[in-house]
């Protein structure tokens, strides 16, 4: 029981960093928009939406690991 609280809390940390890493990207005060060009379309900072790109996805997939693991059909 110990093992599936610690991987619920890594998924539930995954989703939320990564999920605040890619709203971080397109942020307009972010490192690849200068502050003269805010009124202007800004491209998003890959600095903080690779990384959270890939948190969300490990946390996603730990999610579905635990939810095949809990489900019926997978214990007998």
């Amino acid at each position: 029981m110990v093992q599936v609280r610690l991987l619920q809390a890594l998924s539930f940390l995954g989703v939320t960093s990564g999920g605040i890493l890619i709203w971080l990207a397109f942020q307009p005060e972010n490192l690849m928009c200068p502050h003269e060009r805010i009124i202007e379309a800004c491209n998003p900072n890959f600095f903080y939406l690779i990384p959270g790109f890939l948190i969300l996805l490990v946390g996603l997939g730990l999610a579905g690991f635990i939810y095949q693991r809990s489900s019926p059909v997978a214990n007998p």
